[in-house]
């Protein structure tokens, strides 16, 4: 691979490297490129996602991921001449395992720590918070780029439908745990408890998104862990101004990734509007999964030499060739109306550079067709 230090992508290097945009465009396969391409430049990556497929985790030599760090070896690949010559880590997102570290930092005590970890609604709450998922991801970016054990985080987002709510996670968060409801509730603990005529039909409702927890002294309980989790407040606080601060810093740069299908480039138009009016640059636009370009489909003299294998007659050879023909006109005539389609999309989008994807032929998780993504990448960032 060449260096790509002329990039705009790679120069300055970012700490963080987020794959946006709509669900079924195949972020995680080009976030796993983006990865495997940092590593091949020499960088330690690490490379973060929402929920890898599992024949692309075992494509890269791992049976199972989870919430640890799992070192990539890239075996598979050196036999497609790929050679990863940095450091390369993948790791799954697990919202409740973030969530349990924060407890025990920003606790009032150890003590504390552990009886709001050992509650038997910590969990439902911890889940069904409004922003906890989103924000619990964003805190492990913030751990990982602390821990300075690599160059460069890849990360993969939830798809559009969520990924607003993953920017704004961190004030999502905090007004949940900082929100009317939660100090009523807290106020509300004394030594005669409080019964439910104390507690409005809003309130109820508002309870119902915690979970179906049910059972005699359930709002008392919950209100005692709330009051517990009151002290967690002010380290979440400093800990939201330093991912507002990242996110919206050079230190992170974003793509978008789309598809061809109006549907979903409808949702990358909206997604960069908004995206703009948070203050997130948007740095390129991945084109994934389009027609393979002019040249790469299968010749004449591809289709003879198949026709001899396979034995073929004079006039059934004859019309294979033909059909080879026919199809790589139907592709050259998609090939023509998605460039139409992306000049359009282009200008929509403040003509932002455009990195483009052809579709494999062969499956997107098998070691052959990732180094050819990542030969498109590295051609193209």
């Amino acid at each position: 691979m060449s260096s790509q230090s002329d990039s705009s992508l790679w120069n300055p290097p970012p700490q963080v490297l987020a794959c946006v945009g709509p669900g079924g465009v195949g972020k995680t396969t080009v976030a796993a490129g983006l990865a495997l391409l940092a590593s091949s430049l020499g960088q330690r990556v690490l490379c973060l996602t929402i929920d890898p497929a599992r024949r692309l985790a075992q494509s890269l030599g791992v049976q199972e991921l989870g919430g640890e760090a799992v070192r990539i070896e890239g075996d598979s690949l050196s036999a497609h001449g790929l050679s990863l010559s940095g450091e390369l880590a993948m790791m799954m997102l697990e919202p409740g395992s973030v969530f349990d570290s924060l407890v025990r930092r920003y606790a009032e005590s150890a003590d504390v720590a552990e009886r709001i970890l050992s509650h038997r609604l910590y969990r439902e709450v911890a889940t069904h918070l409004p922003g906890t998922h989103e924000y619990m991801a964003l805190e492990r970016v913030l751990q990982s780029v602390a821990e300075d054990k690599y160059d460069i985080v890849i990360l993969d987002t939830p798809p559009s439908a969520r990924a607003l709510d993953f920017f704004d996670a961190p004030q999502r968060l905090l007004s949940a745990l900082d929100s009317p409801l939660t100090r009523t509730l807290s106020r509300a603990v004394s030594g005669s408890g409080f019964g439910g005529r104390l507690i409005s039909k809003g309130i109820r409702s508002a309870l119902a998104t915690m979970g179906k927890v049910t059972g005699a002294g359930f709002l008392e309980e919950l209100a005692e862990l709330l009051q517990m989790m009151q002290g967690l407040l002010s380290g979440l606080r400093g800990r939201a101004s330093e991912a507002e601060a990242l996110l919206h810093s050079s230190a992170v740069k974003y793509l978008l990734v789309s598809g061809w299908e109006s549907s979903q480039l409808a949702e990358t138009e909206r997604l960069a509007t908004e995206m703009n009016q948070r203050g997130l640059a948007v740095e390129q636009l991945v084109m994934n999964r389009s027609v393979r370009p002019p040249g790469r489909g299968a010749t004449d003299a591809d289709a003879f030499r198949l026709g001899h294998e396979l034995d073929l007659e004079k006039h059934e050879l004859e019309g294979v060739l033909q059909l080879n023909r026919e199809l790589g006109s139907k592709e050259a005539d998609l090939a023509t109306r998605q460039k139409a389609l992306l000049q359009a999309q282009q200008a929509k989008l403040a003509n932002l550079p455009m990195i483009n994807i052809p579709d494999q032929v062969e499956d997107v998780n098998e070691p052959r067709a990732l180094v050819e993504i990542v030969r498109l990448l590295a051609a193209q960032t």
